[in-house]
């Protein structure tokens, strides 16, 4: 069974685990995480989420939540970044949702699962259309997308960044239409 659970401070050991699978490569969807165990502290990031959940939108940040995905056996498997609204860089370069699975455990669908829990709490907070985007060369991200109805937008260029494509989720319509058992 698969779920989303917000991190606490019981799970440092093993967010510290996930994050040295990682291997330096960059974490999307940690908020900061890397930064934080870096120059700060791992107490200090949790109480930054915290704040995050509060934030009042603007041009710089947006209030989000941050839930890990867990297995049966408590072992952190992704991690998701769900921004409540969007800032105009986050609705030109980015989206709703950053997310990461750990590298041994790709390949494997959690992907899909990681995104669908992930609708499932926008429906909850009433929000219907999401935008999400990636790297054009990240087929990974890609085939997740595609995989709960998402429908190409656009393709932008970027300096930083090069070719990004965005797309959008109707969430109720992808909930309906792909429900997963994922141990409701």
């Amino acid at each position: 069974m698969l779920r989303h659970i917000k991190p606490t401070k019981e799970y440092k050991d093993k967010i510290i685990d996930f994050v040295n699978e990682f291997n330096g490569e960059y974490i999307e969807g940690s908020n900061r995480l890397q930064y934080y165990l870096e120059h700060y502290t791992y107490e200090g990031w949790i109480n930054y989420l915290k704040i995050c959940e509060d934030i009042i939108p603007n041009e710089y940040e947006v209030p989000s939540e941050l839930y890990l995905l867990i297995d049966e056996n408590d072992v952190i498997i992704g991690i998701a970044h769900l921004r409540l609204s969007l800032n105009k860089t986050l609705d030109r370069l980015g989206g709703n949702i950053g997310y990461s699975i750990r590298p041994s455990k790709r390949n494997n669908g959690y992907g899909k699962y990681n995104l669908y829990l992930s609708l499932k709490r926008f429906n909850e907070l009433n929000i219907d259309t999401i935008k999400l985007a990636h790297i054009k060369d990240n087929e990974a991200s890609k085939k997740v997308m595609l995989s709960l109805g998402a429908k190409f937008v656009e393709e932008i260029y970027d300096e930083t960044y090069k070719y990004i494509d965005k797309y959008i989720i109707e969430v109720k319509d992808s909930i309906r239409e792909y429900e997963l058992k994922v141990g409701e």
